[in-house]
């Protein structure tokens, strides 16, 4: 797997599990951080890859610091590449 690849898939990752902890639906996280349900949706299968504009509004609409999104994200993909 490419390492661009396995990031935007780890970021996903990432963003999915967030999402389902807050039982909140794609288009609400969308709507919320000013997105569509569809780029949501995108993101979480890896097929885009975010901006930093991007977190920081994934971030702000889950209720978390941008540092601990941008930790928790490190973290997987650290494992993942240790994989």
């Amino acid at each position: 797997m490419h390492k661009d690849q396995r990031t935007t898939i780890v970021f996903g990752e990432v963003l999915k599990e967030l999402r389902l902890r807050k039982s909140y639906s794609q288009e609400f996280l969308g709507r919320s951080a000013g997105f569509g349900r569809n780029y949501v949706a995108l993101l979480e299968k890896g097929e885009r890859g975010p901006s930093i504009h991007t977190m920081l509004s994934l971030a702000k609409a889950l209720d978390l610091p941008f540092w601990e999104l941008a930790k928790i994200f490190e973290e997987r993909l650290e494992a993942a590449t240790k994989s």
